[in-house]
């Protein structure tokens, strides 16, 4: 039906898209001390390892900890420890940050 060469093609990509996959989810997350003071919407995506939808999502809450500077969100780093600390249940539930540092 498909030809060697193609169902070749089809593997190596497949190899190279779990490769990047498995270093995106084995790469270091930084420490809690090397944190920024204040955390923009991209960097909370990727400490959180969220995607856009679950950002709004969290973002939205107004318990939250966040403010808005110059038509953007920061959230202030100090603060969002202590909102995880107060908050586990939601955390382990909906992102993989737990998961990710373990």
């Amino acid at each position: 039906m498909y030809s060697e060469e193609f169902k070749a093609e089809i593997k190596e990509e497949f190899r190279q898209l779990f490769r990047e996959e498995l270093e995106k989810a084995f790469a270091p997350k930084p420490l809690i001390r090397e944190l920024p003071v204040l955390l923009t919407r991209q960097q909370l995506m990727e400490l959180f390892n969220i995607r856009d939808t679950k950002a709004s999502a969290l973002l939205g809450r107004s318990d939250f900890p966040k403010f808005y500077e110059a038509g953007r969100v920061l959230i202030p780093s100090k603060a969002l420890l202590q909102w995880i600390d107060e908050h586990t249940e939601w955390v382990n539930t909906n992102t993989k940050y737990f998961r990710s540092i373990g």
